[in-house]
């Protein structure tokens, strides 16, 4: 039984942002067929780095929202009992099942791995894990690393937003300075560490100071004081974002045959999801989709489905790899080649599907939806 509707736009925003990093994956594992991109079918290239700095900037919004509010704060202070408790509390909710799924399913599925790297299980234990050497069933899990480390920070990159804003009278003005400085700050950064050379993935997309801005872009969104949210306003600005990701979509497929879009997807694009992403968080702030909007039919089911996906988006992305990796050869084979790309990415969505509602329930000893912890990210 589903709950009432907890569909926010920020849990849309999530489940597509998923989405993205699954359906690039399973184009890996496709490509082993033969399958390629080409003008037919650039848009399944989903821009899945993207879909990380997406991540980030809601995390940073809703753990913000979390100590802007006091969920995590001790009668309204900053006290080592409070920080201590967040720590903890994100420990278990995205540690704990990182450790479980990261080295159970390497040791049974791929242990070579692990005896090749000796260091790996220290690197996971530790969240310093940046995917180095590459494996097949736990790359992506690079992000709870820097993720962990992003929480690290956040009780005191709140602590200094609230002091910063606590006595200023314009509060908004002031918000938006410091807006527009991390977003030049943050692409400034990047550049520069692109002009000196440095790998992209290791010093560059993974290192949590490196997405400083896009957690700190996050939980500023939270100082905004908007007497009521435009809703004349909503529209545009959910367009404006949807044709952002296709253009993204787009620029992403160009950059196999086009340097300078390579460079605009990986140091450009950053800092305009920063722009756009906290515009569209506060303009939807508290606007969930109709709770009733009716009783029974595709749009009941619909939201019914992303509500539980959202609640299992975590559990979704942390075990997607293993299924494609496993299934993967399954598949079988066709002189259509997109064909058994989407035959993939059906198997693989529903398996993974499947798996995720199990393990969040093994994980919380709850129904799941009843676990509705939009700080998860």
């Amino acid at each position: 039984m589903v709950a009432n509707n907890k569909v926010t736009p920020i849990n849309i925003m999530k489940n597509a942002a998923v989405l993205c990093v699954f359906i690039l994956h399973t184009s890996i594992y496709s490509s082993q067929f033969g399958f390629t991109f080409n003008e037919h079918n650039w848009f399944l290239k989903t821009p899945a780095w993207s879909a990380v700095w997406i991540f980030f900037i809601l995390s940073g919004n809703l753990i913000g929202k979390g100590f802007y509010t006091g969920k995590y704060k001790e009668n309204g202070q900053y006290t080592l009992k409070s920080i201590l408790k967040f720590y903890t509390n994100r420990f278990i909710k995205i540690g704990i099942p990182t450790w479980i799924v990261s080295i159970v399913s390497v040791l049974l599925l791929e242990p070579k791995y692990f005896f090749d790297n000796k260091g790996t299980i220290l690197h996971i234990l530790t969240f310093t894990y940046k995917n180095v050497p590459a494996s097949n069933m736990i790359g992506s899990t690079w992000y709870v690393s820097t993720l962990m480390w992003l929480y690290l920070c956040a009780p005191f990159l709140m602590l200094l937003l609230e002091k910063t804003f606590a006595s200023v009278k314009n509060r908004n003005r002031c918000v938006l300075i410091l807006y527009i400085c991390v977003i030049i700050s943050g692409m400034l950064i990047r550049l520069g560490l692109y002009k000196l050379g440095l790998d992209w993935s290791s010093n560059i997309y993974v290192p949590f100071y490196c997405n400083l801005d896009l957690y700190i872009g996050g939980m500023l969104a939270n100082f905004i004081q908007l007497s009521s949210p435009k809703k004349t306003f909503m529209p545009t600005i959910l367009i404006i974002l949807i044709g952002i990701i296709i253009v993204n979509t787009r620029i992403y497929y160009e950059s196999d045959f086009n340097a300078i879009c390579l460079v605009i997807s990986q140091y450009i694009f950053p800092s305009i999801y920063i722009c756009i992403i906290p515009i569209y968080i506060c303009q939807f702030t508290n606007n969930n989709l109709p709770e009733k909007a009716a009783h029974k039919g595709v749009l009941h089911n619909l939201l019914k489905f992303i509500e539980i996906f959202s609640n299992i988006s975590f559990e979704f992305y942390l075990t997607h790899c293993i299924v494609l990796n496993e299934i993967a050869a399954y598949i079988n084979p066709c002189t259509n080649v997109e064909f058994m790309h989407i035959n993939l990415i059906i198997y693989a969505f529903l398996i993974t599907f499947t798996l995720s509602l199990l393990l969040h329930y093994c994980f919380y000893k709850m129904p799941i939806t009843r676990q509705n912890d939009n700080t998860a990210y």
